[in-house]
């Protein structure tokens, strides 16, 4: 089938094949007028030319002028008649521009099919400042090593924290140097989460894995200093400069009015949230000094290793010098001197000066600092204006005052008056020797015989405390009394000192930084073990209000009655030894070896007087005398703050103390280990060793009624040279438990111990409550008559009553028999916290959290869940039991800062984190704007995490100002106007752009530009555009 695109430009040569033959035949004429006809028509511009032409006049490459214009009327309307492009071009493209109107291409098509001319478009929209439209990027990184580059490759992509579960895409990677470490810096990208420091990173395919360095993402405030703004910035960098610098942000500040805030920066180990065994003392004096110095304690050695402080030796390690020793009592000697009245001496004084107290056979026996100077003597003067004159008569009410004056000259009207003093002054003196208070009857100033005056009085104002601590040039002091009570300060008079009445310490006063009403206590403790805890102190005064250190051990001097009954036994106590009946002579046996007639002394023990039992003495054991309680002791996690105090000026010290095992003497201790296994250990590591220790259980046939407390000492009396002792470690009335079981000779060793003791036989009684019971096994009648035949159920008692009789067929039976005996363990663990490792020498520093169980050489150590384990080959333990920060009961350490003035920083944000820093680390601190010389440098120490953060930058700038973004004009700078760019006026495009392609509610600006798109290409011929 022919095509119908298929057609013959002429129709006249097919006419003689369009008749049938008849018609060929016999009318050929009519055949050829009809194709004359045809032919005529197929002339130019005749009706078939024109017809046979349509399709090739729709091509507007090939139609005629009169198809262009209609074209252009309707496809070109509004488009200049006049173009610089052929009118065939434009027709044929036109619908190119027509679909990509109210975009930037239908402007450039315009142009360019119009006046053959490049084109440009400003959009106003697009520069308008917009209020935080700018992007702003923060970069994001992790910090590790990684040496192998083939390992290093593989962290690019995806990247997840093991523990975290925090992902990230690496986009590159970094090594460099830090303080002469390597390490790789992998920066992120797509972060979700954040990762934390130590832990493992996995890479995309989960082949490689790598542990986090952490870096800088906080900074934990220990003085805020003050005068500072938010906004500040400062840049920080590790005191030990093993970090590159970072920077921080002043967030938030606070103006401070002298009140601390405390921060608890080391658990320790041995506390209670028992306030009457635990306690944290905040010192209300605080005393800022110089000069500390200790003239008993040199740092020297002797050839025994030893120095000497006045008759008792101190190892140089435990005692250092120029050290105040914890707990002793602080004093200013102080006194005021009342003086009589002596002009030289007053003019003289001055609170430099210093001062002798001479007695009355002129020796020196009191020295001192003047701390101040009260001049309160009074002057009078008066004039009698009765008998003056010259010649001695009465003047009346006129004096002549002629040549009255010093120089003998006519005075003229003046009186130069003569003063008379009266009354006395006084001195505040700081004793360095002697006592003011005895025999000093005279007061004159050092090197100086002339300038002296008597001593009136002498008031006492010493001053007295205990030192609790010292950070830097302060020292706290609490339990503060001055002793003539005129103030509650302690004095810091010019030259008042210190002195320390243990360590023989002192130190120069320059000023009192105190507060007061601040109370703390201890909220919540973790890593806690159950501890027996003594609370009786050897410092402290017995029931008769005397101190058991001044008492003699047998109890004498106690002051406490003796209300013991002593039972004398009248039988063979004569001399002849013989039997005395019931009569005693009583001859000669009072002190003073005088008949005592009737009347027996008593050779009894007094009590010492202590609280749990007033009337033990030596003659009973310690568990009777002493109180002890059960308490659960360990780290402190939590402080519960009830007032925070006020008024302080400096930094007051914070103690927190459990007084009843600091002496203990449980030091941090060092160890080696050997045969490792699990992971490596890691500091904050909790180390147990188990000690396995024999228990014997008694079951009772019978109920008893006498129980013994838990924790009490028992004893059995084996013979008179023997004695088996244990622990209650439960009792009730049908069984008894015990531990600590040993059996020793009086004065002699222990021989039998644990599990090998043998308590069947004779009485058990209690240390404390004096309680018994009688452990006597049941007697089995089987085999056991003398024969050895079998006795059945009867047994032959004979001779076994106290007269020697036959007993017949009865058994006398003790009560409470033992029905069974039971051979048992306890596991007592000795535990300690991991401060310091060093996996390659194998070595650790831990802190001791039970005090009363110890590590041994040779003991498995391993941490809670058993995953870590190691053999202790060495074993040492702290030696400066004056360091408190490594002593169970006192190492716990809590930071108080005071906050006074404004702009006290409270918090911070880290800028940039830097590179290296390391959790804990002291922080240097510089700030980038100078704010005057009052500034103080704040202090603080790292907190470190897993991801890093550096300075951010904005990644775009339409939220600003300048030459590329304007404010809003709702002309121009708008959200609907264009400006077109180009070689021509407005107003020779503005029409046509307007009726062609120009966007309904838009406004149209131009600018002419010059050159400026001469290299610019557009493609008109090969364009499509995709419409909408």
């Amino acid at each position: 089938m022919a095509n119908l695109n298929d057609i013959e430009d002429f129709v006249s040569p097919l006419i003689n094949q369009q008749f049938p033959n008849v018609y060929r035949d016999d009318a050929d004429l009519m055949v050829l007028f009809v194709k004359a006809y045809y032919e005529h028509l197929e002339e130019t511009n005749r009706s078939l030319n024109i017809s046979r032409d349509l399709l090739q006049q729709t091509d507007v490459d090939q139609s005629v002028d009169d198809f262009l214009d209609h074209f252009k009327k309707t496809y070109l309307y509004s488009i200049p008649d006049e173009t610089t492009v052929d009118p065939a071009f434009l027709i044929k493209h036109i619908l190119d521009l027509y679909r990509s109107k109210g975009s930037k291409r239908a402007l450039e098509l315009f142009f360019k099919l119009v006046y053959n001319r490049n084109v440009d478009l400003y959009i106003p929209n697009e520069h308008i400042v917009r209020a935080s439209d700018a992007t702003y990027v923060i970069p994001r990184f992790v910090e590790c090593f990684i040496p192998d580059e083939d390992i290093l490759k593989t962290f690019f992509g995806t990247v997840t924290g093991e523990t975290s579960g925090a992902t990230a895409y690496v986009t590159s990677i970094m090594g460099t140097s830090v303080a002469g470490t390597l390490l790789s810096v992998l920066f992120l990208e797509s972060l979700e989460g954040e990762f934390i420091a130590d832990e493992l990173l996995i890479n995309q395919d989960a082949t490689n894995k790598v542990r986090l360095n952490g870096s800088l993402s906080g900074i934990s405030i220990e003085n805020g200093g003050n005068n500072y703004s938010v906004g500040d910035l400062i840049t920080v960098k590790s005191a030990a400069n093993t970090s590159t610098t970072g920077k921080i942000k002043v967030l938030e500040v606070v103006d401070g009015t002298g009140v601390p805030d405390f921060k608890l920066q080391e658990g320790g180990a041995g506390y209670s949230t028992n306030t009457a065994i635990s306690n944290v003392v905040v010192s209300e004096t605080i005393l800022e000094v110089n000069a500390i110095a200790n003239t008993a304690v040199a740092p020297a050695f002797s050839n025994s290793g030893f120095v000497k402080d006045f008759t008792t030796y101190y190892d140089i390690n435990t005692r250092p010098a120029n050290t105040f020793e914890l707990f002793e009592t602080l004093t200013t000697p102080r006194v005021v001197l009342g003086l009589e009245d002596n002009d030289a001496f007053f003019e003289a004084a001055n609170s430099s000066s210093y001062v002798e107290g001479i007695a009355a056979n002129g020796d020196v026996i009191a020295n001192g600092h003047v701390g101040s100077v009260t001049d309160t003597r009074s002057e009078e003067f008066k004039v009698l204006l009765d008998g003056t004159d010259a010649d001695g008569t009465d003047a009346g009410s006129v004096l002549l005052l002629d040549g009255t004056d010093g120089l003998g000259t006519d005075a003229s009207n003046n009186v130069v008056y003569e003063i008379t003093t009266f009354g006395k002054g006084s001195m505040v003196v700081f004793e360095t020797s002697g006592s003011f208070s005895s025999d000093v009857e005279v007061i004159r100033f050092a090197g100086n015989t002339i300038a002296n005056t008597l001593l009136v009085d002498v008031a006492n104002g010493y001053a007295t405390g205990q030192f609790v601590g010292k950070r830097g040039n302060t020292i706290g002091i609490t339990n503060v009394s001055v002793a003539d009570n005129s103030s509650a300060a302690w004095p810091s008079d010019s030259q008042a000192f210190i002195t320390g009445s243990t360590s023989n310490t002192g130190a120069n006063i320059i000023g009192n930084r105190s507060g007061n009403n601040t109370v703390i206590t201890i909220k919540t403790v973790t890593n806690a073990r159950t501890v027996n805890v003594f609370t009786d102190f050897i410092n402290a005064n017995n029931s008769g209000n005397i101190p058991f250190a001044d008492l003699r051990i047998d109890g004498a001097g106690s002051n406490v009655d003796n209300v013991a009954t002593f039972n004398i036994l009248l039988d063979g106590t004569n001399s002849s030894q013989t039997n005395m009946g019931s009569k005693l002579i009583l001859d000669g046996t009072d002190s003073s070896s005088t008949d005592a007639g009737n009347n027996v002394v008593a050779d009894d023990h007094p009590p010492y007087g202590f609280s749990k039992s007033s009337s033990a003495n030596f003659l009973d054991t310690i568990d009777k005398a002493l109180t002890s309680q059960s308490e659960l002791l360990g780290e402190i996690l939590e402080l519960n703050i009830t007032n925070t105090g006020n008024n302080y000026t400096s930094d007051p010290i914070v103690l927190t103390q459990n007084r009843f095992i600091d002496n203990y003497l449980a030091l941090d201790i060092s160890l080696n280990y050997v045969n490792k296994a699990g992971p490596p250990f890691e500091a904050g590591d909790i180390l147990i060793t188990t000690k396995t220790k024999d228990l014997k259980t008694f079951t009772f046939n019978t109920a008893v009624s006498n129980t013994f407390t838990v924790g009490e000492g028992v004893v059995q009396v084996v013979n008179s040279t023997v004695n088996t002792f244990g622990t209650v470690r439960e009792s009730n009335t049908t069984s008894l438990k015990l531990g600590d079981l040993k059996t020793v000779t009086r004065g002699e060793a222990v021989f039998v111990t644990g599990s090998s003791v043998n308590l069947i036989g004779n009485t058990i009684t209690g240390l404390v409550n004096s309680k018994t019971v009688d452990p006597v096994e049941n007697i089995i009648l089987n085999q056991t008559d003398s024969s050895g035949s079998d006795a059945g159920s009867s047994l032959l008692l004979d001779g076994t009553n106290s007269s020697s009789l036959n007993a017949g067929n009865n058994i006398t039976t003790e009560t409470a028999t033992v029905r069974t005996t039971a051979n048992t363990t306890e596991n007592n663990d000795a535990t300690a916290k991991v401060l310091t490792i060093n996996n390659t020498s194998q070595s650790l520093t831990a802190r001791r959290i039970t005090p009363d169980y110890k590590f041994e050489v040779g003991e498995i150590i391993k941490t809670g869940d058993s995953s870590k384990a190691a053999e202790i080959t060495r074993l040492g333990e702290g030696v400066n039991t004056y360091n408190r920060f490594i002593k169970t009961g006192v190492n716990a350490n809590t930071f108080a800062n005071v906050k006074s003035g404004t702009g006290i920083i409270s918090k911070v944000g880290v800028v940039e984190s830097g590179l290296r820093f390391k959790e804990g680390e002291k922080i240097d601190f510089t700030v980038l704007k100078w704010r005057g010389p009052e500034d103080q440098l704040i202090s603080g120490n790292a907190v470190v995490n897993g991801t890093g953060i550096g300075e951010g930058y904005w990644k775009d700038n339409t939220g600003s100002l300048n030459e590329d973004y304007f404010i809003h004009d709702n002309d121009f700078y708008q959200t609907f106007s264009y400006q077109v760019l180009s070689e021509f006026e407005l107003n020779k495009y503005e029409k046509a752009l307007k009726d062609v392609i120009h966007t309904t509610g838009y406004k149209l600006f131009g600018r002419v530009v010059v050159d400026s798109f001469n290299n610019t290409e557009i493609s008109i011929a090969n364009s499509s555009v995709t419409q909408a």
